[in-house]
């Protein structure tokens, strides 16, 4: 399927599943913010979708720091740090949990 970036149709075969993949990928997004959105009561619904969206738009941010981090360090450094910090935040938010409800 792959046989060289060189022909002009392998070039096509790789835009063309590009584009299908991304559509998916769009069209699966589109069906998890629906959920969410029609998921909780109207006087809630505001504040989930807008953590929703603050964690997923803050991800190039994250990605940009953890490739700087990485060149720097190592990729194994920095997703060993990057697991140390969600292990941490977990458990701070474990612990939080019986006061949030």
């Amino acid at each position: 399927m792959y046989d060289s970036l060189a022909g002009r149709d392998s070039i096509v075969q790789e835009y063309f599943w590009c584009s299908l993949f991304a559509d998916v990928k769009s069209a699966l997004t589109e069906a998890e913010d629906l959920k969410i959105s029609h998921q909780y009561d109207d006087d809630k619904r505001g504040r989930v979708m807008s953590l929703y969206i603050m964690a997923f738009s803050t991800i190039p941010f994250g990605n940009l720091f953890a490739g700087a981090l990485a060149e720097k360090i190592g990729a194994s450094y920095t997703l060993t740090i990057a697991g140390i910090f969600c292990i941490l935040g977990s458990v701070f938010f474990a612990k939080q949990l019986p006061t949030l409800k």
